[in-house]
């Protein structure tokens, strides 16, 4: 992977990461009078899927997770370092704000019932599965995770295992988590696909050309087609008991933003050298900024409720919005100095654990980390 590759990738990190936390600011929770752009999110975690597939392949096959020991503690790691935290800053704010504003909090009232369960599940990455909608307390961003980590199972237990451990591996999968999780794994399939396309090839310019061309065809049929259809597909697909009726229903959605993710990597690739240019000088705040990508997804919503709870800032006023949005976003830069900055101590525990499972004769030592996902 060259240089910029890599930042355009942690860029589209970023972007992705502020969209998804924009699109939830505009709920009617937060904002009165807003447009809701909830789809905006929703279109923001296929970004993640398509990144996550290319560069989960790319750490594969550099070597640097290049054993099944190695790579399930650095997805392990990079998960919980941020996961745990999130789950208690949400217990918390399920407390504080029923306290502040019991009216306020009722909306998510549903979503505390069971908390040992959802906690669990989240914990489990099974929160999702076969529809069970479980994410804990308001932090819905959760969801994604219950997707995201089977995918990393499967193409694990793909590339590591062999024969009838494979099939074994795969088929276990499927049954634990359920034909909905699957519905979206082509999303980050396409990234995983298209990194052993462009790997240790160049891409002449009338190609990258040619998939800019295409992306922008994708998109204007995106926003002239799926887009304005996308609810009725949903309801359509909503009743089907095995898909869920929340977020696997919305695969058009996903299948064009993984698409044009590709696409957009291959103009990258191909314009390596002038898109470099523009980047490089950039390189230290975009890698800075990427670096709290996961702590913004994940904890941004629970600060959003806590935000209003606590302040009842003008919902009505842009001015009083945007303070609170940019609150948000450096709480979750703060708080990512604490988590996911701290990815090392947590692949060290899960090693650990994973020597003393070894030293009874079941797994294989490991250490690792690698930074992937949003």
């Amino acid at each position: 992977m060259t240089v910029t590759v890599s930042l355009y990738l942690d860029l589209l990190r970023i972007l992705a990461a502020l969209l998804v936390a924009y699109g939830h600011m505009t709920q009617p929770f937060f904002c009165t009078g807003c447009r809701d752009m909830t789809f905006m999110a929703t279109m923001a975690v296929g970004v993640f899927f398509a990144l996550s597939g290319f560069v989960i392949r790319h750490v594969v096959v550099a070597g640097r997770d290049g054993d099944a020991s190695r790579y399930a503690v650095a997805r392990l790691a990079r998960m919980y370092s941020v996961l745990v935290p999130a789950l208690i800053l949400s217990a918390f704010v399920a407390w504080a704000a029923a306290a502040l504003d019991p009216g306020f909090y009722r909306s998510w009232s549903a979503f505390s019932t069971d908390p040992v369960w959802r906690v669990l599940a989240s914990l489990l990455f099974v929160n999702e599965a076969y529809g069970l909608d479980l994410f804990p307390f308001s932090d819905s961003p959760v969801w994604s995770l219950g997707y995201e980590v089977p995918y990393y199972f499967v193409f694990g237990a793909a590339v590591f295992a062999r024969g009838w451990v494979r099939l074994g591996l795969l088929v276990a999968a499927a049954a634990a988590w359920g034909p909905n999780i699957f519905v979206l794994f082509p999303a980050w399939a396409m990234g995983a696909a298209l990194y052993g396309v462009l790997r240790g090839r160049t891409v002449p310019r009338w190609g990258g050309c040619a998939a800019a061309a295409w992306a922008l065809a994708l998109a204007a049929f995106y926003w002239r087609v799926v887009y304005p259809h996308h609810e009725a597909v949903r309801s359509v697909l909503a009743p089907v008991p095995w898909l869920g009726d929340r977020y696997t229903p919305h695969f058009p959605i996903f299948y064009c933003v993984g698409v044009l993710v590709c696409l957009s990597l291959v103009t990258v690739r191909a314009f390596d050298r002038e898109i470099g240019r523009l980047l490089l000088p950039f390189a230290r705040p975009i890698r800075g900024a990427a670096s709290a990508t996961f702590s913004i997804y994940l904890f941004h919503f629970p600060l959003l409720v806590l935000a209003y709870a606590a302040s009842h800032y003008d919902r009505s006023s842009a001015v009083a919005r945007a303070a609170a949005f940019l609150s948000v976003i450096a709480a979750c830069f703060l708080l990512s100095r604490v988590t996911e900055a701290r990815k090392d101590l947590w692949a060290r525990w899960i090693g650990a654990a994973w020597g003393r499972a070894r030293a009874m004769g079941r797994v294989a030592p490991a250490r690792t980390e690698t930074a992937v996902g949003p």
